[in-house]
């Protein structure tokens, strides 16, 4: 699914950075999380992009976690953590 004007931003494209992840293709990973986060900070419908956004500063930490900056990745995971997620009613 791709949002109005947010390509970067669907659930395949962060699939995909959290496989390279998982492969250790830590750089790719990153700068895939990270141009989904920006992208997602710089929409209009962010409100609704809630659960990509916090998946999106997951994968990004991660990755730099694994380039062995703890420093730099605990503000990303701290910012996954505490972004406010809505839970489904259904």
């Amino acid at each position: 699914m791709v949002w109005s004007g947010i390509a970067d931003v669907d659930n395949v494209a962060l699939s995909k950075a959290e496989i390279m992840l998982g492969r250790f293709e830590v750089q790719p990973a990153r700068t895939a999380a990270a141009a989904a986060a920006t992208a997602i900070r710089g929409s209009s419908i962010r409100v609704y992009l809630a659960a990509y956004e916090a998946r999106a500063l997951r994968i990004q930490g991660l990755a730099v976690l694994a380039t062995g900056e703890p420093a730099v990745a605990l503000p990303l995971l701290e910012g996954a953590r505490t972004i406010d997620v809505p839970r489904s009613r259904f």
